[in-house]
């Protein structure tokens, strides 16, 4: 992670090598109040675990305060894809995980506290047992957590769904999904959230000949 003032002076640069000197790959990064950096991703934990899901918090100097890995139940492929940072410093990180039991790749979202310390964990794996998969979350003004993505459905192949948490005891307080009209894969990529809340989605869905795509909205 490298921070920059204008015209690009490097104010630090902070390296993130994992267990394995191998390949540790950041997708999303986040700054609170407090000018912290968090990082979340995934690293390389050899044949052993497979990726795993990393979250780092850096602070406004560039120091490293903490990094934790986190690796499913399947020590298989995990990896992060968001992460929020409240005004608590709570800091929540969601993605995708390989599951036990036949559930292929499950949702899983983690809080963590200021020091690293989980929380709570949840995983939601969809009515199909098959591919949920995380891609953004965001809090809103009442402190619900949202999370978004996409998830296999009965016969609809992927769905967009939204997720609201009760972030003081992970319990999912609505779920919304939504099926294109081919029921072919629909992907939710992206999240915003008003000062009213309202919950604005928007992906990708396959049309019938699964040769073309649209862009769809969704306000909830």
């Amino acid at each position: 992670t490298e921070i920059y003032t204008f015209p690009y002076t490097t104010l630090f640069r902070s390296r993130y090598n994992g267990v394995l000197s191998f390949f540790d790959v950041p997708e999303a990064l986040f700054v609170d109040a407090f000018n912290n950096i968090y990082v979340a991703g995934a690293t390389y934990g050899g044949l052993a675990t497979e990726n795993d899901y990393v979250t780092i918090k850096i602070n406004s100097s560039g120091v490293q305060q903490w990094a934790k890995v986190f690796d499913g139940p399947l020590n298989d492929e995990d990896k992060a894809y968001d992460v929020y940072v409240d005004l608590n410093q709570n800091v929540y990180v969601t993605g995708r995980s390989m599951g036990a039991g036949g559930s292929a790749e499950n949702m899983v979202t983690i809080k963590y506290d200021s020091s690293g310390n989980i929380l709570w964990q949840d995983t939601y794996n969809g009515p199909a047992n098959g591919y949920d998969d995380a891609q953004q979350l965001k809090m809103g003004a009442s402190g619900a957590l949202y999370v978004t993505g996409f998830s296999e459905g009965i016969g609809t192949n992927n769905d967009y769904l939204t997720l609201k948490y009760d972030t003081s005891n992970a319990a999912i307080l609505w779920e919304a999904r939504f099926d294109g009209p081919a029921s072919n894969s629909d992907q939710a990529f992206a999240m915003e959230i008003d000062a009213a809340e309202s919950i604005y989605v928007t992906g990708n869905r396959s049309e019938e000949t699964r040769l073309n795509s649209s862009h769809v909205a969704i306000s909830y």
